[in-house]
């Protein structure tokens, strides 16, 4: 959503943290019913997700500031307050490890391939990702958005508001993240054990990349980094082949992408000097 506007957003790694410990709390603290409790823990990550990015959003949106060094530097901050609650506020003493208490039983996602940890989080993302299509196509805001990422020239002397533009993609951003953190935990762990940031947010630059900014495509190439991750795993047990093979293969597909967008920039420049040396001809 946020490359779509032509934005960076590096937050979603210190969200998945500080979203996660937060929304965790819903599930340990509080008893709704089953089919409610999930719900609330999901929209209670989503919630951390939009009041951190509240920061870098309007930063970039007002004050013109680097959304890039915002946002990265946000990790830390997200990381070490994380650090603080998980430690002194919700540590559960009687565990082994440095986590919170177990999760109530009511706030779990349901496993929907019996034998297997794949749960429902599974059909939230992919009708996310079919939501968030018909958002960015089919919708004006999707519309104002992409515009503003092809030409935000052409889109302010269009009437596109970029203050509304950027408030709008880095809150649904900061939405996704904190959500996708909720679900991660309740869905696939039985209580929130984290002790570092997790690694997910990082990736979602990559994916995107890969899908062209495509919410339908993201669903593919996060399968194929899944696979890359997965296969890693069990090459580096069975056939002595070391698991950070996966990190080169990863690092060289970001750097084959990230080509790939500079030289069409760069040709997309290229051309629009061509047409503005024709016409002043």
């Amino acid at each position: 959503v946020v490359l779509s506007a032509s934005q960076f957003n590096l937050a979603a790694e210190g969200i998945f943290f500080i979203a996660g410990i937060l929304a965790s709390a819903v599930g340990v603290y509080f008893v709704f019913p089953a089919g409610i409790h999930p719900l609330l823990v999901i929209l209670a990550g989503g919630l951390v997700g939009i009041l951190v990015m509240l920061i870098p959003a309007f930063l970039k949106a007002k004050l013109k500031a680097s959304e890039l060094l915002v946002s990265l530097m946000l990790n830390n901050i997200a990381s070490g307050v994380g650090l603080w609650l998980l430690n002194d506020k919700f540590n559960d003493t009687r565990a082994a490890i440095t986590g919170m208490p177990r999760f109530q039983e009511s706030a779990r996602l349901p496993v929907i391939i019996p034998g297997t940890n794949v749960h429902l989080g599974l059909v939230i993302a992919l009708v996310l990702a079919v939501l968030l299509y018909i958002f960015l196509y089919r919708s004006q805001w999707g519309y104002e958005i992409r515009m503003v990422g092809i030409n935000q020239s052409f889109a302010q002397y269009s009437g596109i508001s970029m203050f509304r533009v950027i408030m709008v993609t880095y809150l649904l951003a900061g939405f996704i993240a904190g959500a996708g953190s909720a679900i991660e935990n309740i869905g696939l762990h039985t209580r929130f054990e984290w002790s570092a940031l997790p690694g997910y947010g990082l990736t979602g630059p990559l994916l995107a990349l890969m899908a062209g900014n495509n919410p339908i495509g993201v669903i593919f190439s996060s399968l194929l980094i899944a696979y890359l991750r997965t296969g890693a795993s069990l090459t580096s047990r069975l056939a002595d082949v070391p698991a950070e093979m996966q990190d080169v293969l990863q690092g060289v597909i970001f750097l084959i992408m990230a080509v790939k967008t500079v030289s069409f920039y760069w040709k997309r420049k290229k051309a629009v000097k061509a047409t503005e040396k024709a016409v002043s001809q």
